[in-house]
């Protein structure tokens, strides 16, 4: 399973390169079971990193049918960005908050969602069950066949194999190697972030741009 970006990276070459580095750290062999679950870990992690600066990679969007006062959210959803119902955006809301947002009446009519596990629960009960679209961030599927993709474009899956290398670091008891292996990839996230904002800002000044000649 992929998303829909740039990947050409696959589990066995990701795992071939995972194992060239730790060669030069580690005098040991490491199954190929091990080296999965650190590189299945490691693109978890980047996920957690990267979910909420771009949509491009990990955004995606489904209706959910509601029954009752529940939906149950698509298999790969990590974490809501937002709700709409109809045209009009839900406030997202801790779940452990909702009781009392519904029988609540400071809110008046205004009606909530909150998000649990792979559910999502809201205050009214009478939503239309076809007329509620969900936008997420969608987790990273388990690479577990050696053909399976990571999920980032290909050009970021540098930092998938650094985070899974701190994962056997840890694991090996290099806690230098660990340390520094991590603010390499803080260095490599804040350059990513630095660049996508950047981008954002042209996108934004193009708009006004175009506005203005209007």
């Amino acid at each position: 399973m992929t998303f829909d970006a740039n990947n050409s990276v696959q589990l066995q070459e990701a795992r071939a390169d995972l194992r060239i580095r730790l060669d030069e750290i580690a005098e040991r062999e490491f199954r190929d079971e091990e080296l999965d679950r650190w590189i299945n870990l490691g693109q978890y992690d980047t996920w957690l990193q990267l979910k909420q600066i771009t949509s491009i990679w990990y955004g995606k969007n489904a209706q959910v049918a509601i029954a009752g006062y529940t939906g149950t959210l698509p298999a790969d959803c990590g974490d809501i960005k937002k709700c709409v119902y109809e045209g009009t955006l839900l406030p997202m809301i801790d779940y452990k908050d909702l009781e009392g947002y519904r029988y609540s009446s400071i809110y008046g009519s205004r009606d909530f969602v909150a998000q649990r596990g792979q559910q999502i629960i809201t205050t009214a009960s009478g939503l239309i069950a076809t007329g509620l679209y969900v936008y997420y961030y969608a987790k990273p599927a388990e690479l577990t066949s050696d053909t399976d993709y990571l999920n980032v474009p290909e050009e970021f899956h540098d930092i998938v194999i650094m985070f899974a290398q701190t994962k056997a670091m840890q694991k090996l008891g290099l806690a230098e190697q660990k340390q520094a292996t991590e603010k390499d990839i803080g260095n490599r996230l804040d350059a990513i972030r630095s660049a996508y904002m950047n981008e954002m800002q042209m996108e934004e000044y193009r708009k006004n741009l175009y506005q203005q000649g209007r």
